[in-house]
Order: structure tokens, then C-alpha cells, then sequence
């Protein structure tokens, strides 16, 4: 029996256009066309309109790849430290396409959190004037402020099982 893959496209804004315009290229250099459908083209007579983008993939042996914009790409740290393309303008982070193997093998995810033992959810409060609800409640205190604070703390990560199935890609500007 095949496998059938379950794969996410994380990227910004640039890899979104470069994924669609990858699957319009594909398709219009083939002589096939779907008729009667408008889904691309709008309008009538001498004023017509394109719309729609593709955002996802699904290959004829069920695999099936799903694109997901993160601003991050577009607008975080690295995005703006990063240098711009030299057509759109966009940071070279926009274009990077983290393609990530989100199927099951063996019955458990490829894509998996994980957390440190003894420390997968933990909670407590620092009492001031007042006890939070839901602490236990005392006479003493450890501030004299007329308020409260509630902290919590997890410390996690992500594993990847099978690591080779998913692909980070960057833009390099030459």
C-alpha cells in the first residue's frame, strides 16, 4: 500500500506567489484547459479579470501538499535583517519554503511536541493582597502589593521523526 503524504508549505508571501505561479506555468504550457468554469477568469466581452491562487497541491498518488503563509517570514527578526529581491522588493525571507512531512508512519505523527518531564505545565502564583482563584489560600504572602500575579511555564519542543522527508528551501540573490 503507498504511503500517502500529508505535506505543509510554510512560507511568506514570495514563496506563495512562486508556488502558484509554478502550478500556472505547469498548466498553461499543457494543451488541456478545464472549459465552461470561470474560476480563473471574470467578466465578459473586452473586460476581463483573473482571480484565484492556488494554495495547494494534491498529486495523483493522494499526496497532498497544503501552502500556509506566516507573517514571520514576511515581517519578523530575520525577515528584516534579511536583504531585499531584486524584483519584488520583498525580503529574501519572504521566498524561503519550509516543506514540512506532516503524514503519520508507523501509526504515530512524523510531526510530534514533546515536552521535558516535570515541567509540561506549570503554574503557581506570587500572592499579594489577594490569593488568585483557584490557589490555595493562606495567611502569608509574598509581596504587599494590593493585586497578584499568576505565572506559567512549559518547556517543549518539536521533533521531527523522519526528518528527511521535508525540504527547507532559502533564496539566495546573486
Amino acid at each position: 500500500m503507498l504511503l500517502k503524504k500529508q505535506i505543509t508549505l510554510y512560507t511568506g508571501t514570495g514563496g506563495a506567489r512562486e508556488f502558484d505561479e509554478a502550478l500556472k506555468s505547469h498548466f498553461s504550457s499543457n494543451t488541456w484547459k478545464v472549459g465552461g468554469e470561470n474560476r480563473f477568469i471574470t467578466g465578459s466581452g473586452r473586460s476581463l479579470g483573473m482571480s484565484g491562487y492556488f494554495t495547494s497541491y494534491e498529486h495523483i498518488d493522494g499526496h497532498h501538499v497544503n501552502v500556509v503563509k506566516l507573517p514571520m517570514f514576511d515581517h519578523g527578526a530575520v525577515a528584516q535583517a534579511r536583504s531585499k529581491h531584486p524584483v519584488t522588493g520583498y525580503s529574501l525571507e519572504s521566498y524561503r519554503m519550509v516543506f514540512v512531512d506532516q503524514s503519520n508512519y508507523d501509526g504515530q505523527n512524523n510531526l510530534q511536541m514533546i515536552s521535558k518531564k516535570g515541567r509540561e505545565s506549570m503554574r503557581w502564583c506570587v500572592a499579594g493582597s489577594v490569593v488568585p482563584r483557584g490557589f490555595d489560600s493562606t495567611s502569608s504572602r509574598a509581596s504587599d502589593v494590593d493585586g497578584a500575579s499568576v505565572h506559567m511555564l512549559k518547556t517543549a519542543g518539536i521533533a521531527l521523526k523522519r526528518f528527511d522527508t521535508s525540504l527547507d528551501i532559502t533564496c539566495v540573490a546573486s
